[in-house]
C-alpha cells in the first residue's frame, strides 16, 4: 500500500505535464499552467533539482491610486531529488496550494503550503547481519517518510520566464521516532503561464 501511495505521489506531476496538450481536459487553458525548474539544495554540497506544474486555480487583480496588484492561488506538485555523496540520495514528491502577489514593477511574493509529501532516502553502503553471522552488502537501502512542506519565496516577471528563489521546509516525520526539519534553497526559472 505505502508503494502504491509513493508510486502515485512521484508519478502524479508527471500527469500534470502530460495533461497539457490534452483539449478537453482541466489544463486546456494555456495561460494557466506554468512549469516552475529549478536548482534544489541546502549547499553547493548537496545538489539536487526540483520540477514543480503549476496550476492557476484563481486570480484577481485590485488598482489602487494606478498601481495593479495581481494574486494568485496555485495547485502545484513537486518533483525533485537532492544528493548527499557521503550519505544518501533522496528523492521527493509533494501536492499543495500556493498564494503568489504580483506587485505593479513585477516582483512577485509566494507562501506554499504542500501537506501531502513523500521522501525516499537511499542510503550508499548499508549492510545486513543474517542469523548465522553472515555479512552481505544490502543494495539500494530505503526508507520512505511522510514528508509535508510549505515554501516561501520572492520572484520577478519578467516578458519570455520569470526567476524565483524559495526557501523550502520539509519535514520527515518518524524519522528515528522523531521528525527532521529540512530547510532548502530552490532557485531556478518558470516557463509558461500568463504574461
Amino acid at each position: 500500500m505505502k508503494m502504491t501511495i509513493y508510486l502515485l505521489l512521484l508519478f502524479f506531476p508527471m500527469l500534470l505535464l502530460g495533461q497539457q496538450n490534452h483539449e478537453k481536459t482541466l489544463f486546456n487553458d494555456a495561460d494557466k499552467l506554468a512549469l516552475r525548474v529549478g536548482y534544489f539544495g541546502n549547499n553547493v554540497w548537496n545538489p539536487g533539482m526540483i520540477v514543480t506544474p503549476e496550476y492557476t486555480l484563481g486570480e484577481w487583480a485590485k488598482t489602487k491610486k494606478g498601481k495593479t496588484k495581481t494574486r494568485q492561488v496555485l495547485l502545484n506538485a513537486n518533483l525533485g531529488f537532492f544528493w548527499n555523496p557521503q550519505t544518501h540520495t533522496s528523492t521527493f514528491t509533494s501536492l499543495g496550494v500556493a498564494y503568489r502577489k504580483t506587485n505593479n514593477k513585477n516582483f512577485q511574493s509566494t507562501i506554499g503550503l504542500n501537506p501531502l509529501g513523500y521522501n525516499r532516502t537511499f542510503l550508499h553502503e548499508t549492510y545486513e547481519v543474517s542469523d548465522e553471522g553472515t555479512v552481505t552488502s544490502k543494495p539500494l537501502a530505503s526508507r520512505g517518510y511522510f514528508a509535508p512542506s510549505f515554501i516561501i519565496g520572492i520572484g520577478k516577471k519578467k516578458a519570455k520566464r520569470d526567476w524565483f528563489f524559495n526557501l523550502h521546509f520539509m519535514f520527515l516525520n518518524n524519522y528515528n521516532l522523531g521528525t527532521l526539519r529540512l530547510g532548502n534553497i530552490e532557485f531556478g526559472y518558470r516557463f509558461g503561464g500568463k504574461k
